[in-house]
């Protein structure tokens, strides 16, 4: 949820990267593209349900319908 913490964590190895800096380069609107001196894999997940360890399942509306496969799954049909 909070960016700045994400991209001033990737890019502290390089060294010249502060959170301040980070912060002007945001608010500039330009496009930097940054070399990372370290590698980081990144793993993103979308997701429309979920469920709380209070046992509340929630829904959110998938924008980008990637949810064709849990519909065939949900529905008990071969593919």
């Amino acid at each position: 949820h909070d960016v700045r913490k994400l991209v001033s964590w990737l890019l502290e190895p390089n060294g010249n990267w502060t959170p301040q800096i980070v912060d002007a380069t945001i608010a500039s609107g330009e496009r930097i593209d940054v070399s990372l001196s370290v590698p980081t894999p990144i793993y993103m997940t979308y997701i429309t349900a979920w469920g709380t360890p209070d046992g509340i399942v929630h829904f959110r509306p998938d924008v980008y319908n990637r949810d064709a496969a849990g519909d065939l799954a949900l529905s008990g049909q071969d593919s």
